[in-house]
């Protein structure tokens, strides 16, 4: 059915420039807001913005009430958001791809100009930056350096190695090529950015492109899904490995929290803001990233077992 529907809007000559995917899991607490900031972007006549929806929450009642112009997919089941985001991409019809998250919230009414601006030029694939809301706890701020600290601004428009998920966009004529693989295996942004590179596809992370994370964790939530995501990432990372590889990094899992620190460290002490908050959240940092370590050495030992189901 998805992808009838991308084969059916591609019929039509009156097609969106941007594409807005959202794949959307018990986000009641944080829809409303996102959705209100991409409806108050002055090029929304150009965009359409897919939200696919697998909540037990009120989600789909939000939007439904509050966003009936909004595309929403829902699904009875609940599914990993790679494969929540992969039904999104293969619905789209527009000619640039752009991924964010419920709890995201653009920064002004330019987000989706900034974006096609961006997209004006030979980059196929644009991501931004990812400020923090002042949260009010160290878990919070944790949880914040440890996906998204890298994101931070400032940082100088160029390319980098890392490229945030939930505030990138790709250029259709490119991603098409990989639909086949993401409608069959969802959407993993790391292993398709690996894929892109190898090819040399150009990309480029750009400030002006900007949304606020609004996400609160529980510290046991959290450290939890640090496992799962670790053991998932591993465990598909072990499926292209030769043996020695896989035996190689077995061996240095271990030291991948001192690793992880250290690269984080690297980026943000000198941007010198909110260092008192990060210096205060090392400890449970370095907690979350004992535990994707040991969700690492578990992938290459025993593979994914059901990691990538709990991602999300």
């Amino acid at each position: 059915r998805i992808v009838d529907i991308f084969q059916e809007s591609s019929k039509n000559m009156n097609l969106p420039k941007l594409s807005i995917i959202i794949a959307s899991t018990d986000a009641s607490d944080t829809i409303e807001k996102c959705l209100t900031s991409l409806e108050m972007q002055k090029d929304l006549n150009l965009a359409e913005i897919i939200v696919v929806d697998c909540s037990t929450d009120e989600t789909a009642t939000i939007i439904k009430k509050r966003f009936p112009k909004i595309i929403l997919i829902e699904n009875q089941n609940k599914l990993p958001a790679a494969h929540l985001k992969a039904m999104g991409i293969m619905a789209s019809s527009g000619d640039i791809i752009v991924l964010t998250e419920p709890y995201c919230i653009a920064a002004n009414n330019n987000w989706f100009s900034s974006i096609l601006k961006a997209h004006d030029s030979h980059y196929s694939v644009i991501s931004g930056a990812v400020e923090p809301i002042c949260y009010n706890n160290i878990i919070s701020w944790a949880t914040y350096f440890c996906e998204y600290g890298s994101f931070m601004l400032p940082f100088k428009k160029t390319f980098y190695n890392e490229m945030t998920g939930n505030n990138i966009s790709y250029k259709r004529d490119i991603l098409q090529n990989y639909f086949l693989d993401i409608q069959n295996k969802g959407f993993w942004k790391v292993f398709l950015q690996w894929k892109l590179q190898k090819t040399g596809i150009a990309m480029i992370s750009d400030p002006d492109i900007l949304v606020y994370h609004n996400k609160h964790y529980q510290f046991s939530d959290f450290f939890r899904k640090r496992y799962y995501f670790g053991r998932c990432f591993s465990g598909m990372r072990r499926k292209e490995m030769s043996f020695m590889e896989i035996i190689f990094y077995i061996t240095i899992t271990p030291l991948l929290p001192f690793i992880f620190i250290y690269r984080l460290s690297k980026q943000i002490i000198p941007k010198r803001r909110y260092l008192k908050e990060y210096a205060a959240s090392l400890p449970v940092l370095f907690l979350f990233f004992v535990n994707w370590s040991i969700g690492e050495f578990c992938g290459y030992v025993f593979g994914i077992g059901n990691s990538c189901e709990n991602v999300y």
